[in-house]
């Protein structure tokens, strides 16, 4: 188990392995910009059934450490990936089995005298392969 891992970590740093996930979010009003997120899988010792390590990248500047796992409230095979930077600022997005998908963007720190939230609807690609072994492991 421990050489799989080895071989599959190796392949995909070097970019020979699977396409990452990627999911774009629409804008939702002037001003606005969209929003581009990759989900690269690194798997882990640490990693349980049912929560797997992901490393999250934010319009191409932000990389932060994640986790994803099965939505277990809802009918559907749907998982949901959430990573937390520095700053207390949690991103989150659920995705469906066709690719839909939504974030959420929580500013924990309050800007004015409460807490911030954005949420965006969008589509991901590459998923399936991603949804197909975090929901059967």
């Amino acid at each position: 188990m421990l050489a799989t891992l080895i071989v599959t970590t190796l392949l995909e740093t070097l970019g020979l392995g699977p396409r990452p996930m990627t999911c774009s979010f629409v804008t939702t009003g002037p001003g606005d910009a969209a929003i581009e997120v990759v989900l690269h899988p690194r798997p882990s010792l640490k990693d349980t059934p049912g929560r797997y390590r992901v490393e999250m990248v934010v319009n191409d500047s932000l990389k932060l450490p994640a986790s994803a796992q099965p939505i277990t409230t809802t009918k559907g095979r749907d998982i949901m990936v959430r990573g937390v930077d520095r700053r207390d600022v949690f991103y989150t997005i659920g995705v469906d089995e066709q690719g839909n998908a939504a974030l959420n963007v929580l500013w924990t720190k309050p800007v004015a005298s409460a807490p911030r939230e954005v949420t965006r609807v969008g589509t991901c690609r590459n998923h399936k392969r991603y949804i197909d072994q975090w929901l059967t492991m």
